[in-house]
């Protein structure tokens, strides 16, 4: 038997694998994609009037714990929401986030979309009065949360190598230690 193969059989078939795509996608963000709302009580957004010198403080007190370039410039990461003064494609991309007591910053953390897949945790800082509360855990977990609203798949941080307490605390939240270079531990977890 000898089927002819006409344009209306082709169309047909076209037609099918269009709709079926459509169901397909259509069930795939109905029932398996669900939205990612973060939210966290007591986590605010950095307000520069509050906030600028509070962190910037912190950011000194620490400076040790936080980076090895001596000449970070905290108040240009503030000013423009940027990692640094060299990749301006990341300028305006960075959030900040804090914690308040008494209307002052106990606890801050940055973090951005590093690469399309990749979110970074750049700063998370406690001040030492504020410590042992929770704090890093809930802005970490924030993070984590925006980051996989954005499209990461995992997220990076580093600390020092002499930071145990901080070394501890990111195990205990499910980060992997991927080594150390420059005297830093870097971790990374998986988000997806």
């Amino acid at each position: 038997m000898n089927k002819k193969y006409t344009p209306s059989y082709f169309i047909k078939w076209i037609a099918l694998i269009i709709g079926l795509s459509i169901i397909v996608g259509v069930v795939y963000h109905v029932r398996i994609y669900e939205p990612v709302v973060c939210a966290a009580e007591g986590i605010s957004d950095y307000d520069p009037a509050r906030d600028r010198q509070r962190i910037i403080d912190m950011f000194n007190a620490d400076h040790y714990w936080l980076t090895v370039n001596t000449d970070y410039d905290i108040g240009h990461m503030l000013d423009t929401h940027s990692p640094n003064r060299f990749e301006p494609r990341y300028f305006g991309a960075m959030p900040i986030k804090v914690i308040r007591e008494e209307g002052r910053v106990v606890a801050w953390c940055a973090y951005y979309m590093r690469t399309m897949y990749q979110g970074m945790i750049l700063f998370m800082d406690v001040h030492a009065e504020a410590r042992q509360k929770g704090y890093a855990r809930k802005l970490a977990q924030f993070a984590e949360c925006d980051l996989r609203r954005k499209g990461a798949h995992k997220v990076t941080l580093a600390t020092r190598v002499a930071n145990k307490a901080a070394q501890v605390a990111y195990e205990r939240m499910n980060y992997t230690n991927m080594g150390i270079s420059d005297g830093f531990v870097h971790y990374e977890k998986k988000l997806r």
